[in-house]
């Protein structure tokens, strides 16, 4: 799920090459930091803006129960692939949905023991990003994790020239997110823990309904 469900319909077949090493990144940040948060496998997860499907499926090989949401009908045409070439019990635990959930999500609140949102917040305006954070934790039972670029620019964080180019590639709202999406989230949820998880990826720890 991004600015644009046309424009990631558009590339989905180059997007697992081009997000190869980011993709890495997520799967090693979520598979060794979840059990720690004492999110253990059997876990209801619902990740939002999933793309290929490449961190749902490696948590469903991990005994996680995941829906994997996306906007983008071929972005998820190749979830759906990656999911088929997997044995019987991963494919148990693994779904994936067509749907924006800036729009709302056909579920119960509370449905999910987790909400996670990978590489989803940057690309989208400052108004959809509240609609969705808003939507994750009505999905959730109290906890959201937002993986996406550090709150900081610079040396402690992010190669602003490289990325600055990409993003304005994907028409992304990569300067607003930086200025802003700390302070968003904080809006939504009672509280927001930022851990680093690379020089260009930090977890955001939401957790509570804000005021």
């Amino acid at each position: 799920m991004g600015k644009d469900e046309g424009f990631f319909d558009r590339v989905a077949w180059l997007y697992d090459t081009v997000c190869s090493l980011y993709a890495s990144a997520t799967r090693r940040s979520f598979l060794v930091r979840l059990p720690a948060l004492g999110f253990l496998p059997g876990c209801r997860i619902l990740d939002m803006g999933c793309g290929t499907g490449s961190l749902a499926v490696h948590l469903a090989r991990e005994g996680y129960a995941v829906i994997g949401v996306d906007c983008s009908q071929a972005m998820l045409a190749r979830a759906e692939q990656k999911a088929a070439s997997q044995p019987a019990d991963v494919r148990r635990r693994l779904g994936f949905l067509l749907a924006d959930a800036r729009g709302g999500l056909a579920c119960a609140g509370e449905s999910f023991d987790l909400v996670v949102c990978a590489a989803v917040l940057h690309g989208l305006r400052a108004k959809d990003r509240l609609t969705l954070l808003h939507e994750a934790r009505r999905a959730g039972r109290g906890t959201v994790i937002v993986q996406d670029y550090p709150p900081f620019p610079g040396p402690r964080g992010i190669d602003l020239p490289l990325l600055r180019f990409v993003e304005k590639l994907e028409g992304s709202d990569f300067d607003g997110f930086l200025a802003a999406g700390l302070h968003e989230m904080r809006s939504v949820f009672a509280s927001v823990a930022v851990r680093p998880v690379s020089r260009s990826l930090a977890w955001y720890l939401c957790r509570g309904a804000g005021s």
